[in-house]
């Protein structure tokens, strides 16, 4: 007999003169409890000792088809899948990715990848088209695989190699922050970098930092949500550099922020033409109004102060010849008395 959901006792099976049985289409990872009643001719027995067992779990189910997150990169894409309707009575513990290059024609050996349902299928061809199948995998193993995806296509970008040049202090590695590891700070110069041009922090990435003061990164391409190109986060980084009023001259570089040189991959950015870009002759206005205020400053100030010390001079020797006037009429004065 066996305990049915209802915690009752059912009877399961009645044996011939027997000592062992197997027990069939049972439901896996599920706990069962058996006990016997030995018969004779004269009737039933004591029930035995309850047997208390499970059965062990099974492999998962098939997941959904696997779609894109919001857009392609160059050389990733963000997947998603919904999990199968069947774990197998057991937690899933990861998935596993397999993905289909059409100019292959055949399936990689799978990349294995977390149980979130969202993978970041990275160091793709630029331009190319990929189908991808996921399974599920728990302790038991792997299931069966999804159904193909759609062709999906990467993007047909360049990604950029940046290289930007800052004035460091003697230590290399010392800042307003006080002394950190070359990692600490790298990750600050890419934060504020991405900050100022509004771009994910994963779209950066560190390639050197120099002790003569050039920094170079690269600037990704990059899929899911963002889907500003590399060509609008290169010219709008450019415009940051160029204005010195720009959040990028509000972070962590603004004092050591060159704004004279920048290059992407090799060729240097045409930063005069930004500048014009940026405001035309307004920004000629105002190197105009900073020459006329320089003038003023180092000119016309000192000019003016001379000139007033002069004139208090002038006038303190007209009140004393003044004074010794009046006091030589009054002794003149004086005498005649």
């Amino acid at each position: 007999m066996t305990k049915n959901d209802g915690g009752s006792w059912a009877e399961l099976i009645t044996l011939g003169p027997v000592l062992e049985h197997i027990v069939a289409d049972l439901i896996f990872g599920t706990e069962y409890e058996f006990v016997i009643q030995a018969a004779t001719g004269v009737g039933y027995g004591n029930v035995s000792v309850p047997l208390i067992t499970s059965t062990q779990p099974d492999l998962p189910g098939q997941p959904g088809v696997p779609q894109l997150v919001g857009v392609a990169a160059s050389h990733n894409i963000m997947i998603s899948y919904d999990a199968p309707e069947s774990d197998g009575r057991a937690p899933i513990l990861n998935y596993k990715v397999y993905i289909l290059d059409p100019s292959v024609g055949s399936f990689d050996q799978g990349t294995l990848v977390d149980h979130t349902g969202q993978a970041n299928m990275i160091g793709l061809n630029r331009g190319q088209l990929y189908n991808f199948k996921v399974s599920a995998i728990n302790r038991v193993g792997e299931g069966p695989a999804s159904k193909l995806s759609k062709s999906i296509k990467t993007k047909d970008e360049e990604e950029c190699n940046v290289t930007m040049r800052f004035y460091p202090v003697e230590d290399a590695h010392r800042f307003p922050f006080g002394v950190g590891t070359p990692e600490d700070f790298n990750h600050i110069y890419l934060l504020d970098v991405a900050r100022s041009i509004g771009v994910p922090l994963s779209r950066l990435e560190m390639s050197q930092v120099t002790n003569t003061g050039y920094m170079s990164f690269w600037l990704r391409s990059e899929g899911g949500e963002n889907a500003m190109t590399v060509q609008e986060s290169m010219d709008k980084l450019t415009m940051q550099v160029v204005d010195d009023l720009s959040m990028l001259h509000n972070g962590v570089l603004t004092w050591q922020t060159d704004t004279h040189f920048l290059t992407c991959n090799g060729k240097s950015e045409d930063l005069l033409a930004a500048r014009q870009r940026l405001g035309g002759p307004g920004n000629r206005l105002q190197a105009s109004m900073a020459a006329a205020i320089g003038t003023g400053l180092f000119l016309l100030i000192p000019m003016f102060w001379c000139g007033r010390v002069l004139y208090t001079d002038a006038q303190a020797l007209t009140d004393k010849q003044n004074e010794y006037k009046v006091k030589y009429v009054e002794k003149m004065m004086a005498d005649a008395g």
